[in-house]
């Protein structure tokens, strides 16, 4: 079974149980592995790196995943 979320003001279908780690992971890639150069919002709240494995997601959750790039 999915849900669905809203990540980065796109709506997407996500198992249920998944975590943001698990968002994150979909939408970015690498991006799961330790958080480095990416911030999630969850629901206008900041979730920390190391809590993204723990944290659920629920059907209707806005998440906001920001990468930073380097470069010019």
């Amino acid at each position: 079974m999915s849900i669905q979320v809203v990540v980065n003001g796109d709506p997407a279908n996500v198992p249920d149980g998944s975590s943001v780690a698990d968002v994150v992971a979909r939408c970015v890639p690498g991006g799961a592995a330790g958080g480095r150069g990416t911030a999630v919002a969850l629901s206008d709240v900041i979730v920390p790196a190391g809590r993204w494995a723990t944290t659920p997601v629920a059907g209707g959750d806005r998440l906001e995943v920001v990468t930073a790039v380097a470069g010019g």
